[in-house]
């Protein structure tokens, strides 16, 4: 008898609790928003919920830059109410899942706080740090939100890698106390009953820790926004199936990556592959870069034209791909 995992037929709902139900009229959603509303949607005929991040945070980026991986933001409730959704929501037969921010934290986590205080401290080695080069950033790499991919900290006179905004300083992947951290994170929310993880930024955690500039053409500013320096670098496969060895394979969960950046289908199947897996599916943004959005310029209504060939091509692409290998990652 075959043995189907209960997310194959699971029907989800995201939610973004800051702005589904508030509560306390703070103007604010919050957890108890959600429990309230978990008879609503229950009517729905879902069974899987998405919560995006109610972590502690300074809010620089949607929740996505955490100070506490491990608590509950005050303004959204409390951990007891947390633990009340998943007892309320489970016996309904809903899975709950939550967002697992790996690839960064806020600047006002604690262990970038110890980070940053000197270069022999413990958690020095949490971030990765570099000393610049003729007093510019250590390589050319430009970020997603724009500009450098570093930022210069005068404290200790070197620069941080943040490939996002300048308060989610990355975390060095390389480091295997690191690597133990956010295992021992994954496993604090598992013991507590979530069902599992939507993996944000999950393509990132491998940097090219060479360090070396790109090759690719630079802007005015010297700046090349070549996303392969640290997107789907060949150590994430080894991060992930560590993962799964230590953590997901013990539990009932469901495990889903965000791979944008570039991931093509081998790398897709490499992560996802039942025959030796680290996660469970993965999604990227191939399809949404056809209608002239991709980049940094903020297009008017009237310029957004969809390539319907090229989002064609694509699709055939991964679909061609699913089929030979029997299997939709």
């Amino acid at each position: 008898m075959i043995n189907r995992k209960w997310w194959k037929e699971a029907i989800g709902y995201q939610i973004y609790p800051r702005s589904f139900l508030d509560t306390n009229g703070d103007g604010v959603g919050d957890l108890r928003g959600i429990i309230n509303k978990l008879d609503y949607l229950e009517s729905l005929n879902i069974n899987l919920i998405w919560i995006s991040p109610f972590y502690p945070s300074p809010l620089d980026d949607n929740g996505y830059d955490i100070s506490d991986f491990t608590d509950v933001d005050p303004q959204l409730g409390t951990m007891d109410e947390f633990k009340e959704l998943l007892t309320k929501a489970h016996a309904k037969g809903i899975h709950i899942i939550i967002d697992c921010v790996l690839n960064q934290t806020s600047d006002e986590h604690p262990w970038f706080i110890e980070s940053r205080s000197n270069i022999t401290n413990d958690k020095r080695d949490y971030y990765i740090w570099s000393k610049g080069k003729n007093n510019q950033a250590p390589t050319n790499w430009g970020s997603f939100f724009g500009g450098s991919a570093w930022k210069y900290d005068e404290l200790t006179n070197e620069y941080y890698l943040k490939i996002f905004s300048d308060k989610m300083p990355d975390l060095n992947w390389s480091h295997p106390g690191l690597r133990e951290e956010m295992a021992n994170m994954i496993r604090f929310w598992l013991d507590l009953g979530v069902d599992g993880f939507r993996m944000d930024a999950l393509a990132h955690l491998g940097k090219d820790m060479s360090l070396s500039n790109s090759d690719l053409p630079t802007d005015d500013n010297g700046i090349a926004y070549d996303w392969s320096k640290f997107s789907n670098r060949p150590q994430l496969y080894d991060y992930l199936r560590e993962l799964n060895q230590k953590v997901f394979s013990h539990y009932d969960i469901m495990t889903i990556g965000e791979v944008g950046g570039g991931a093509k289908f081998p790398e897709a199947f490499q992560y996802t592959n039942p025959d030796n897996p680290a996660i469970d599916m993965v999604f990227n943004f191939d399809a949404t870069w056809h209608n002239m959005s991709y980049g940094y310029e903020v297009l008017k209504p009237e310029k957004f034209h969809t390539n319907v060939v090229s989002l064609k091509r694509d699709l055939n692409y991964w679909i061609q791909n699913s089929q030979e290998h029997g299997i939709h990652p």
